[in-house]
């Protein structure tokens, strides 16, 4: 998800790779998830990793981008908003955002708000306009977001769990209509 100046978020098998670029310099942070050769995550990691989406609310692209469309928890799927590789990731840090709170420190939000998560998917899933393959991304963010706040311990696996089912349906929903709608489908 390539977007120039715009936040970049990459995933590879094990790791979560975040990286913006501000004129020359480029600012790239790391997270390393449960691969078995590294000890995992912890609760910092998180924490800046969150900071650091945080922070990019406050870069000037981001306050042009906001202008385009009404920017808030409430309307993290805005069509302008999804259907823009930027405002794709605009959304994650929403999502993020919204799943954690907005402070993010040992002292402050050390629950993860699953109704949140649940609304998010509900709203995903009930999305009428074709935006399959970043829908796919988008979960992809969620359940990253979720795992990592897993592993650092931020919330515990059972509580998890009613998240991890509902991701999971609108994950097979999605797989079903791209089965359905084929190779003819309108690239919106």
């Amino acid at each position: 998800l390539d977007v120039g100046t715009d936040v970049n978020w990459c995933w590879t098998y094990y790791r979560l790779k975040i990286s913006r670029k501000e004129g020359k310099k480029r600012y790239e942070r790391v997270i390393q998830l449960d691969d078995p050769r590294f000890s995992p995550m912890n609760y910092k990691d998180l924490s800046d990793l969150l900071n650091f989406v945080w922070s990019l609310e406050n870069d000037s692209a981001s306050q042009r981008r906001a202008q385009h469309g009404s920017v808030g928890e409430r309307s993290v799927l805005h069509p302008t908003l999804v259907h823009s590789r930027a405002g794709m990731n605009r959304a994650g840090t929403y999502v993020a955002a919204s799943i954690f709170g907005r402070r993010m420190s040992g002292k402050h939000t050390r629950t993860l708000s699953l109704n949140r998560v649940v609304k998010v998917c509900r709203s995903l899933r009930s999305a009428r306009y074709d935006i399959l393959n970043r829908r796919s991304q988008f979960l992809l963010l969620l359940e990253t977001i979720l795992e990592l706040a897993v592993r650092s311990g931020v919330v515990n696996e059972k509580d998890v769990s009613r998240a991890r089912d509902v991701l999971r349906r609108v994950r097979d929903e999605i797989g079903k209509t791209r089965a359905k709608a084929g190779s003819s489908r309108s690239r919106g």
